[in-house]
């Protein structure tokens, strides 16, 4: 069973949040977010593990042409 909890916020916003403790200790959380833009194209801030649920949920949502990295720290599942 997937830790993924997906929300879908509006028709074109769907966030994808999955415990994560930072350092191994502290439970921070982390979260990633898909927007669909008006040409149709989705843009992916990817902070977390994409398991089949979340890939699912991208893929019923289009094609994703660009995924965003917000720092060198969130760059471990791209």
């Amino acid at each position: 069973m997937s830790e993924t909890i997906i929300r879908q916020l509006a028709p074109s916003l769907c966030i994808f949040s999955r415990p994560f403790k930072r350092f191994g200790i502290l439970p921070v959380g982390g979260r990633s977010t898909c927007v669909k833009l008006q040409s149709g194209e989705l843009w992916v801030l990817a902070s977390t593990t994409l398991d089949e649920p979340t890939k699912a949920k991208i893929d019923s949502m289009g094609n994703v042409r660009w995924i965003v990295s917000p720092d060198a720290e969130h760059d471990a599942f791209l």
